[in-house]
């Protein structure tokens, strides 16, 4: 962890939890808080992803069957609770349109269960969908509901570069965003990777790599 950074941060997000069809939370790739400052809050990022595809039967199970359901609030509760985490982040992908209303109501009683254990939930949403200049379509995932319910809504930002001139397509994703979701409850996920642009083709390329050249 780079000293120089401690000031400047508010909290960590840790990734490497996953859950399973049955509920339970692991914590696959041996993820630790060691190398964190003490003091500064350190939030597991839960997924249903294995090597970057969401698995979709997974979370579908989840919702549908009350006994994983309930297995899943009680792991998140006792990861925060023994693990003295801040709280827990939801990254839960692939969700079926649906069980729109299905995931309001888990992330309802996921919010009581932490909150009763003074423990944040944050909630993590999929990229939408401009639909026209002053409206998104955000597919399965309620924005408006579950910003009520969760303490912070993470949305990721738009990843191309042209989106982010004056006036663009990130501002008005933005604009659009604070009239669903109270702003002080949105967190903008920004990737850290750089692009190469060759005509039309745009590559993702890693920070370092972009650094470098």
């Amino acid at each position: 962890f780079p000293a120089q950074a401690a000031g400047l941060l508010s909290e960590i997000h840790l990734d490497g939890f996953y859950v399973s069809a049955d509920g339970t939370v692991s914590d696959a790739r041996g993820a630790t808080r060691a190398s964190v400052p003490a003091g500064l809050p350190v939030v597991p990022v839960v997924s249903n992803q294995q090597e970057g595809q969401a698995e979709a039967k997974v979370l579908n199970s989840l919702l549908l069957d009350a006994e994983a359901r309930a297995q899943n609030i009680a792991s998140l509760t006792v990861l925060a609770v023994e693990k003295m985490y801040a709280g827990v982040e939801l990254d839960y992908r692939g969700l079926d349109i649906n069980l729109r209303e299905e995931y309001v109501s888990f992330v309802s009683e996921a919010a009581a269960a932490l909150h009763d254990q003074s423990k944040l939930l944050f909630v993590r949403v999929e990229e939408p969908r401009q639909i026209a200049e002053d409206r998104w379509d955000t597919g399965a995932y309620d924005w408006r509901a579950l910003g009520a319910l969760a303490d912070a809504l993470v949305i990721p930002a738009v990843e191309f570069p042209e989106a982010y001139v004056a006036d663009g397509q990130m501002e008005a994703l933005l604009r659009w965003a604070v009239g669903e979701v109270n702003r002080t409850k949105l967190q903008v996920a920004m990737s850290v990777y750089g692009y190469q642009i060759t005509g039309e083709t745009v590559a993702r390329t890693p920070y370092l790599q972009t650094l470098s050249e």
